[in-house]
């Protein structure tokens, strides 16, 4: 064959090969077109499941927030119902007192007056 002739081939040849190419790559564009078509029904999934994560999360903050305000409210309400302070001096005057008792003794005396 001389090269006359193998040029009379090569358009055939490129073609050919062109050919080849172009159905490879409308084969890897299915392909990916189809991948990216799941990609994307997966980010909806995706999206909606975290849209309703931020509700629950939105809808506890408003909850935690609502009760904080209660409970603050109860506490400027009880405020002067209940001295913390001045309870536990109490609590310790009381418990001073219970140790340094003679329970038997109280105890006999209890029962002879009930009894």
């Amino acid at each position: 064959m001389d090269v006359d002739d193998q040029m009379r081939g090569l358009p055939q040849l490129v073609e050919k090969d062109l050919v080849d190419k172009a159905a490879s790559n409308a084969e890897k564009s299915k392909k990916l077109h189809k991948v990216c078509n799941e990609t994307s029904l997966q980010a909806k999934a995706m999206r909606l499941t975290v849209e309703e994560l931020l509700n629950q999360v939105r809808s506890n903050m408003t909850w935690a927030q609502t009760l904080v305000k209660e409970l603050s409210s109860y506490i400027e309400e009880d405020s002067g119902l209940v001295n913390i302070a001045s309870a536990l001096e109490e609590a310790k005057q009381l418990m001073h007192f219970v140790r340094e008792s003679d329970l038997e003794a109280l105890g006999r005396f209890a029962n002879k007056t009930h009894g």
